[in-house]
Parts: C-alpha cells; structure tokens; sequence
C-alpha cells in the first residue's frame, strides 16, 4: 500500500466464498486475485486517500461483510490500522466539501 492511500484487508471469516461474493460487488479484482489476496493478508481493496468514493466503497464493503459476520481490517496512510469512524469521518467531510462547492459554485 502507497503512503498516501486507504485499506481493507479480510481478518477473519468462515467462508471465503462469502467473504469474495461481497468483495466482487466493490472491485473488478478476479476471483482467484481476492482468494490469493485474502489467503496472504493483503489488501483486498485500496484507494488513495482523498478519493471520496472510494472513501464510501470501503464503508459499505466494511459494513456489508460485518453484517455476514466477516471481520476485516481497516488502514490509512503507511498501513497504519484505523477505525471504521475515521472513515465516516473522512466520508463526511469529503461531503461537507463537495456541498461547500457546489454553493460557492452557485453562487457565481
């Protein structure tokens, strides 16, 4: 992972085929790809840090695989482990962001 980007890795689960059927609705990565990735602990799914819909991809993916009982793991810059809040937080001000444009935009 770059310095400068955001993770998730697979933790723990009972059945990798759960676990690469939700990841393959977040990710074009093939299914051997996500099974190898998932077996070596590596990244299943990565972005740089200011993509804001990539921000949104990691919480519902996050939030869909925490639902099937599938625990994974979060990181921000340098592989530093995070909380799914930092990345509501990030989601949240990215939106802040966008909707501050957008009025100055209209403003114009």
């Amino acid at each position: 992972m770059g310095k400068d980007t955001i993770g998730l890795k697979i933790a723990k689960y009972n059945s990798i085929g759960d676990a690469i059927k939700i990841l393959r609705k977040h990710t074009a990565l093939s299914i051997g790809e996500l099974s190898s990735r998932i077996s070596n602990n590596k990244y299943v799914l990565e972005f740089d840090y200011i993509d804001h819909e990539g921000v949104k991809t990691i919480i519902s993916c996050y939030e869909e695989l925490k639902e099937k009982g599938i625990e994974s793991s979060l990181y921000e810059l340098d592989d530093e482990p995070a909380t799914i809040e930092l990345f509501y937080n990030l989601d949240r001000t990215y939106s802040e962001i966008s909707d501050e444009i957008d009025a100055e935009e209209d403003e114009e």
